[in-house]
């Protein structure tokens, strides 16, 4: 599991801090690469990088490039990786645990706040 790469896109800078020391406690050798809108992720993944997050948690309600647009936006760019999308998000409507459902590249809607136990779920899979 060393050398893996965790990416949060989320519009909250002390969310990232929170994420950021959780993910470090369970694996210092996980990298962490921070977004704070779709909009960032989308040039960071199109510039072609070397590295690409193994998993990619998104939050759905951000200015700019919301969570819904990026994914949207990603499934049909020319772009693909092996990421692992979660959704990470404060809403409680149903709608939008359905929609998630619609794209095939997120493996799980998670409610806000972020636990340990979904974050040692998480690393365990890549």
């Amino acid at each position: 599991m060393n050398n893996k790469v965790i990416g949060l896109v989320d519009d909250e800078e002390v969310f990232h801090w929170i994420v950021e020391k959780y993910v470090k406690k369970l694996n210092e050798g996980c990298k962490f690469m921070s977004f704070f809108n779709g909009e960032e992720i989308l040039k960071y993944l199109n510039s072609a990088p070397e590295e690409v997050p193994d998993i990619l948690l998104l939050d759905l309600n951000m200015p700019i490039c919301s969570g819904w647009r990026f994914l949207e936006n990603y499934v049909s760019s020319k772009v693909k990786t092996d990421m692992d999308i979660y959704i990470l998000s404060s809403s409680i409507d149903p709608e939008d645990k359905v929609r998630a459902k619609n794209f095939s590249i997120v493996r799980e809607f998670i409610s806000k706040p972020i636990s340990n136990d979904f974050l040692k779920r998480a690393l365990k899979r890549i």
